[in-house]
This record gives structure tokens, C-alpha cells and sequence, in this order.
């Protein structure tokens, strides 16, 4: 794509990109399973494997690890490191709204701050270990974009490859990819009260082409509800947990949705009234009505 792009047609150049940005989005799918060590067999290969994802990403990979755990652990709650800034009750709606904006259009800026925030505050909860392994995996990234940096600077300045080849398209599937990103955690829990694993996440079980796609991509990810619930199974098991929980709780119906679309215009109401979760979006939706599912 990149050495070619200059002479690729304007159909196959639209291809490449959404072929990348399907690619990035199933990687960042990857990392989020190293995170749980729930895909690999050998816990070794997915420390490694994060660690070169979070290299790409600028995400250290521990402080990805540390966030998430803590997310499942304190879901919606203000102590949620993940779900930052909309489960702190100190920011305004107004705020939060520039944020959401923020965090859809610039993920590549927002995802690295959010998830890096727990090494950088002042009383950070990692381990000394872990803060070592932070500090690691940050020159793991200065080092790789370096390199890459140094590499398309010796190439164009010695004229091996003509500077007119370079494009900013290069880094739009990544850029996609994150926007992507960013709209499903905002459809996992933003706008929702509630703490408890169910109640607290929207659930997309696909039924359309395009639904599956995306869920085998980002090993079903948007069964998010049976995630929570079961932190520890395999993506592959969290379809029969939902039809477990289910055929138990037949109320969790309301926020399972049966295609993207369904849940992200639930997500969309729910932002415009109070893009907040937990108790603080329970404080804003007092006087308001209930957004029911209609998926």
C-alpha cells in the first residue's frame, strides 16, 4: 500500500483502506485478549504479543492490562480507569460532550492518554514491577517509531524513494480503526447506571452479515454483557453464557441488541441526554424518560 499508493486506482486505494482498518480493528481486538491471557495457551506469548501491539499502538501494554482488569473490576464506578473521563461526576455534560467528540475523532490521541493515566498519576496503583515494565514498553515505542521514522527520512533524503510517494493516507486505517474503537466502548456502557455486568453493558448478539463480521474480527467483543460477567472465558464460550443468562434473567433483553446500528443510536440518545455512566448518569437521568431498546 504505502510503496504503491501513488499509482494504485482511486477503487483499489478505498479497498486497501478498509481492508487495513478491518485489520487494525481485529489487532486492537488481539491486545484486548492479551490483556485477559484468555486466547494463547502459553501466558509468556501474550505478554509478548501485547507488548508488540502496544508498541505500535503507544499504549503500553501493562497499563492497557492494569486499566482493563480495573475496568472489570470496578465497572462504572469512578474508579474506572477505562471508562475516564465519563465516570467522574466532577466534569460537566458540556465537557464530556467535547470529549466524546474528541474521543471519536481522535483515538489514536485519546486511547494512548486514557490508558496510560494510571502509570502517570500521582498515586498510581501499579506495582513497582509493573511501573518498570511500563518504562520498558515506552522505549519499546520511541524505539520502533524511531527506527520507522529514520528509515522514510534516510529513504527520501537520499532519494531511494521519491518524497512525492509519501501520502498522510498512510495512517488512515489506523486512524479509522481507533474511531471504530472508540464507538464501541462508548455502545458497551456509556449512558448506562447500572454496575452490574449485565444491566451496566450493552450486548449485540449479530444477526446480519455485516454484525458477524465485525464480532468475529474483534472476538466477540459485543457479547459484552456475558464478558463482564465471565472475565475469564474464552470469546468463543460467551454466546452460550448469553444464552444462559437469558433463558435465567429474561430482563438483561433490553439491552441485548440484535445489530450495530440498533445499539449505536440507543448509545446516541443516551450520550445527548448525560454521556456519563454509573451514579453520576443516574443522577442526570432522573427527570428524564427511559430509553428503551427498540432493536
Amino acid at each position: 500500500m504505502m510503496y504503491w499508493w501513488s499509482d494504485l486506482s482511486l477503487s483499489v486505494k478505498i479497498a486497501s483502506i478498509f481492508l487495513l482498518t478491518f485489520s487494525w480493528y481485529c489487532i486492537s481486538g488481539c491486545m484486548h485478549e492479551m490483556g485477559h491471557m484468555t486466547l494463547l495457551k502459553n501466558n509468556a506469548n501474550s505478554l509478548i504479543l501485547g507488548r508488540l501491539i502496544g508498541m505500535i499502538l503507544v499504549i503500553p501494554f501493562t497499563c492497557f492490562r492494569a486499566t482493563h482488569l480495573t475496568h472489570h473490576a470496578k465497572m462504572c464506578t469512578s474508579e474506572d480507569f477505562e471508562l475516564w473521563p465519563y465516570c467522574k461526576p466532577k466534569y460537566s455534560v458540556t465537557f464530556l460532550r467535547m470529549f466524546c467528540v474528541f474521543d471519536l475523532l481522535l483515538g489514536t490521541l485519546s486511547a494512548p492518554i486514557i490508558y496510560s493515566r494510571i502509570f502517570w498519576k500521582s498515586k498510581s496503583p501499579l506495582t513497582q514491577l509493573e511501573s518498570a515494565g511500563v518504562k520498558f514498553e515506552y522505549m519499546l515505542s520511541v524505539l520502533f517509531w524511531g527506527a520507522i521514522t529514520s528509515i522514510v527520512l534516510y529513504v527520501t533524503m537520499t532519494d531511494k524513494v521519491s518524497s512525492g510517494r509519501l501520502s498522510l493516507w498512510w495512517f488512515a486505517p489506523l486512524a479509522f480503526a481507533a474511531t471504530l474503537n472508540t464507538l464501541r466502548k462508548l455502545i458497551e456502557h456509556v449512558g448506562l447506571s447500572s454496575f452490574d455486568p449485565m444491566f451496566g453493558t450493552r450486548t449485540i448478539q449479530p444477526t446480519n452479515p455485516i454484525s458477524r463480521l465485525i464480532s468475529f474480527g474483534n472476538f466477540d467483543l459485543n457479547l459484552h454483557g456475558p464478558h463482564h460477567r465471565h472475565g475469564m472465558a474464552k470469546h468463543s464460550e460467551l454466546s452460550v453464557k448469553l444464552a444462559e443468562t437469558l433463558e435465567n434473567q429474561p430482563d438483561v433483553r433490553k439491552l441485548v441488541f440484535h445489530s450495530y446500528s440498533g445499539a449505536a443510536l440507543h448509545t446516541l440518545k443516551c450520550v445527548f441526554i448525560s454521556p456519563r455512566v454509573g451514579e453520576a448518569n443516574a443522577r442526570d437521568m432522573i427527570s428524564r424518560p427511559v430509553l428503551k431498546n427498540r432493536a
